[in-house]
């Protein structure tokens, strides 16, 4: 049987998932003034587009915690059990460079959080029983 062609979903298969949320608060600099949105989903996405698939999507209702970050085991990983991680309050590089360290040493289900992260992971059924947007 001849190899089949990788395509971008194949590839995509056994890589963690990162969601940077860009909807109605997240990634706005009236909400977080100072903060460079832009630089910091760049800096995800040229320093994990080999190990992770990441994107920008649109609200996640968890806007009282923006900027938030979702960090999708590998579908291997979640067919076995693990969950994504919600991260909020995702405002610097500093936050960034943990995720980063986090996805290269396996992301959910394959390591642990980094401390830094550990704080700042939340709940988003919790969130989003508090109310959707600001």
């Amino acid at each position: 049987m001849p190899d089949r062609p990788a395509t971008a979903a194949s590839a995509d298969r056994g890589r963690v998932s990162v969601a940077v949320c860009r909807g109605c608060c997240c990634g706005d600099a009236r909400v977080h003034p100072g903060v460079d949105h832009h630089a910091l989903l760049a800096d995800l996405v040229r320093r994990l587009g080999e190990r992770a698939r990441v994107r920008a999507v649109e609200c996640l209702a968890t806007c009282e915690e923006g900027n938030v970050v979702v960090v999708s085991p590998t579908p291997r990983d979640r067919r076995s059990g693990t969950r994504p991680v919600w991260i909020g309050r995702v405002l610097s590089p500093a936050v960034n460079e943990r995720i980063v360290e986090w996805v290269e040493d396996g992301g959910p289900g394959r390591a642990d959080p980094p401390e830094e992260l550990r704080e700042l992971i939340i709940r988003p059924g919790a969130v989003a029983a508090r109310g959707r947007g600001r």
